[in-house]
């Protein structure tokens, strides 16, 4: 009989056991569920009327604007500027751009003067051929045509006449805009 009582009582240890333990597993076990979403912040960049769409920077082609223009040519000794437009009207963070401005299609002895910001004080460059600055987000709204940079970029050729004139000079913008995470 007391092999009995111990095989029952075995037989009771072993039921328990088959019932405590799956009650302790499923103690630790938990089942969640959520959702996430995110806003992106839209981002619009127009320069001299081209759309930045999938890159932070472009290569823009700019043609200088000169007063005389006897026969289309651009003649030594001629001053004249262009334009360099940013445009973030819609973009919904703050940015930061550089722009380097390239003379390699002008003639060697054709220098850039000096800039004026948004018809601004006429400036010196700090750099050469270089711009930058930043357009920051007012109290965390979309930046607006108020937000538009005007560069207007002076040049002048220290020329002479012994060089010949030619009506298709340009220069070369290479323009990097990023956003400022704030």
């Amino acid at each position: 009989m007391n092999k009995t009582k111990r095989y029952n009582f075995l037989y009771i240890i072993m039921l328990i056991s088959l019932l405590v333990i799956p009650v302790t597993f499923s103690r630790y076990t938990t089942e969640a569920k959520s959702e996430a979403s995110s806003n992106i912040a839209k981002w619009q960049i127009i320069i001299n009327n081209e759309p930045i769409v999938q890159n932070t920077a472009l290569n823009n082609k700019i043609d200088l604007i000169y007063d005389n223009k006897e026969n289309g040519l651009i003649l030594p000794g001629e001053t004249g500027y262009f334009d360099i437009v940013l445009d973030p009207s819609g973009t919904e963070v703050s940015l930061k751009y550089n722009i380097n401005i390239d003379l390699s299609n002008l003639p060697s002895n054709m220098r850039l003067t000096g800039y004026t910001l948004n018809s601004g004080e006429l400036e010196e460059f700090k750099e050469e051929n270089k711009l930058s600055g930043e357009i920051r987000l007012k109290n965390y709204q979309r930046l607006d045509d108020t937000d538009k940079q005007t560069y207007r970029v002076y040049w002048k050729w220290n020329g002479d006449s012994l060089i010949t004139a030619d009506k298709n000079y340009f220069v070369n913008a290479n323009i990097n805009v990023r956003q400022i995470i704030e």
